[in-house]
C-alpha cells in the first residue's frame, strides 16, 4: 500500500518551520522521527496534504544540563540512553530510553515525536509525567510551557495547537541529595553506576564495598530512599557517587540541614575514602568542617578565590573566621 500524495516541506530553521505550519492553517503535520507517523501514512490510517520535516533543523537537537536539564526536541532516543548529562540529571530519562523499541528505531526517534504523538503505551510521556517535565512548544503566538501534566489529555491527543511544535523538554532537577522517590537505598546506588562498562561483577563488588563502608545503608537496602533520615540520604548520596567508580568525588554541602555528630560521622567516612586514593572535591559553608577534613582550601567571596593554601596554615587566619560568621563560603579540596 502506498501513501496519499502530499506536500513536502524541509525547512533549515525553527523561525521556518514555524512560518510553514502558520501558512498551512492547520493543514500540515511536522515530521520528526517518523517512527509512527510514516507507518501510519503507510497504511493510510492518516493522510495530511504537508509534511513539514524538522530533521534539518540543527537548533532542535542539544543537551543542556545545569539548574534544569533541557533536551532539544529533535534530540534522538539514542543520545538520551548514552549522554552522561541525562544519566547525571534524569537516571530514569536514560533507563527508560534503552526500552524503547529496538536500536534502529532509538537512532531515529526523538524526544519531540514520541511525546507529541502522546501514545500511552510509550515510554517516554510516562517519564515526563513522573519527572514534572515541561515541553516548550512554539507557535506564530510566540513561545510557551507546558508542564507535562497538562501537555498530555488524552490517548494521542496534546495540548499542541495545529500551528505548534514541540521545541524542547525541560526537567528540574532537584536540589540536596538528589535521590529517587520510589526506590529502594539499592537501587538508588545502583543508578550511580549506571554508565559503567566493567561488568556486573565488579559493580557488585564496588556494592559490597560501599555497603562495608556504610553499614546502615545495608541496613537499610530495601527501604525506599526518600524515607531516609537526612544523615542516611547523604551516607547515600556519598555512596551511589563511588558506584560511578570516579577518579574525583564531588561533594556539596555536605553538613547541610544535619546534627554535628552526623557530619563527624560522614567526615570520617571521607578520610576513608581518600585514604584508597580517591581525590575529594568538597564545597562546604561550614569552614571549620571544610578545614578539618581538607589538605588544601580555598576561600571564596563573592564567586572569586581570596585566599588558598594549606588547611591547617589557614584554621587562623582572621579572614577565615570572618568568613565562618557568614561574610563568605569556603571550599576545601582533598587530594
Amino acid at each position: 500500500m502506498k501513501m496519499p500524495p502530499f506536500d513536502y516541506a524541509c525547512p533549515a530553521t525553527l523561525s521556518e518551520a514555524v512560518a510553514l505550519l502558520a501558512a498551512h492553517d492547520g493543514d500540515a503535520k511536522v515530521l520528526a522521527g517518523g517512527q509512527s507517523l510514516v507507518p501510519l501514512m503507510a497504511l493510510r490510517l492518516a493522510r495530511f496534504d504537508h509534511l513539514v520535516d524538522l530533521n534539518p533543523v540543527s537548533e532542535l537537537r542539544y543537551v543542556h544540563a545545569g539548574d534544569v536539564l533541557s533536551v532539544g526536541a529533535m534530540t534522538v532516543q539514542a543520545t538520551l540512553e548514552r549522554s552522561l548529562d541525562v544519566a547525571r540529571a534524569a537516571p530514569l530519562l536514560a533507563r527508560a530510553a534503552r526500552h524503547v523499541g529496538h536500536f534502529q528505531i532509538r537512532n531515529r526517534g526523538t524526544l519531540g515525536g514520541s511525546c507529541a504523538h502522546a501514545d500511552p503505551a510509550a515510554e517516554l510521556p510516562a517519564v515526563a509525567v513522573t519527572l514534572d517535565a515541561e515541553f516548550e512548544v512554539i507557535g506564530p503566538r510566540g513561545l510557551r510551557r507546558i508542564p507535562a501534566g497538562e501537555f498530555f489529555e488524552s490517548t494521542f491527543m496534546t495540548a499542541l495547537a495545529p500551528d505548534e511544535i514541540v521545541a524542547a523538554g525541560i526537567i528540574h532537577v532537584p536540589e540536596g541529595r538528589r535521590l529517587f522517590a520510589g526506590m529502594n537505598v539499592r537501587e538508588n546506588l545502583l543508578m550511580g553506576a549506571y554508565h559503567r562498562r566493567d561488568g556486573t561483577a565488579a559493580i557488585r563488588r564496588d556494592l559490597d564495598v560501599v555497603f562495608g563502608m556504610f553499614s546502615r545503608l545495608y541496613e537499610r537496602r530495601l527501604q525506599d530512599a526518600s524515607t531516609l533520615s537526612g544523615g542516611e540520604q547523604q551516607m547515600c548520596a556519598i555512596a551511589r557517587g563511588l558506584m560511578a567508580a570516579p577518579r574525583l568525588l564531588m561533594i556539596d554541602e555536605l553538613s547541610l540541614g544535619l546534627a554535628p555528630r552526623i557530619v563527624e560521622e560522614l567526615g570520617e567516612a571521607l578520610a576513608k575514602i581518600n585514604a584508597t586514593g580517591l581525590s575529594i572535591l568538597l564545597v562546604e559553608q561550614d569552614v571549620l568542617t571544610a578545614l578539618d577534613l581538607s589538605h588544601r582550601a580555598f576561600v571564596m567571596v563573592s564567586g572569586r578565590v581570596t585566599l588558598s593554601g594549606p588547611s591547617k596554615s589557614l584554621a587562623d587566619n582572621p579572614f577565615i573566621r570572618e568568613a565562618y560568621l557568614g561574610v563568605s563560603s569556603a571550599a576545601g579540596v582533598a587530594s
